[in-house]
């Protein structure tokens, strides 16, 4: 069960007749998608449940295409993903994992403002790593594809940027084995 604690204070939150505040905390850790989980024991001792706690960030506006602004809202951003590619990840905790991704790095930007178009392009950037049947899914409907050589574009495009992460990472892996044998050399004359 999520919480927003932020609304009400602790002791007004009620689950099944029990008041939170009134509860005692019997375990705290978190959780591997960043919320906290507490399991908790009710002031009388009868009942024990767990909570799970989203630290709430900062707002952050997002301006629409109409001009128009709201709040960030990751519901909504959840709701838009299992819309368009959620039938392409196994768990609806598949589609959290990429909408949390999503919201942090919009809040890395570090700025007060995003606007749509934003988001979906970091939205497509995470499915790009996560799923690439999604990936072009959402695209194509992000970027409005009316044509069959849009989609042709974007798989020869995610193909060729997969090819070069590869050699990235070949490369990266030749460097640094041959910078543990340089460091190794160092050593045998050094010592």
């Amino acid at each position: 069960m999520l919480i927003r604690v932020a609304q009400k204070s602790k002791s007004e939150v009620k689950v099944r007749g029990i008041k939170i505040g009134d509860s005692k905390v019997l375990e705290s850790r978190e959780t591997a998608d960043g919320m906290i989980r507490r399991r908790r024991i009710s002031s009388d001792g009868k009942h024990r449940f767990t909570t799970y706690e989203r630290i709430e960030l900062p707002p952050i506006m997002v301006r629409k295409r109409s001009g128009n602004k709201e709040e960030f809202d990751r519901d909504k951003l959840i709701a838009s993903v299992r819309r368009s590619v959620g039938k392409f990840f196994s768990s609806s905790l598949e589609v959290e994992q990429v909408v949390d991704q999503v919201t942090e790095r919009i809040y890395e930007l570090g700025v007060e403002e995003v606007t749509s178009r934003q988001i979906g392009q970091i939205t497509l950037d995470v499915l790009a790593e996560v799923n690439e049947v999604a990936y072009v899914r959402f695209a194509s409907v992000f970027q409005e594809f009316t044509t069959l050589s849009e989609f042709e574009q974007i798989i020869k495009e995610q193909k060729e940027k997969k090819a070069a992460g590869k050699l990235r990472g070949e490369l990266w892996s030749r460097w640094r084995a041959g910078a543990l044998v340089r460091q190794k050399c160092l050593r045998f004359f050094d010592g």
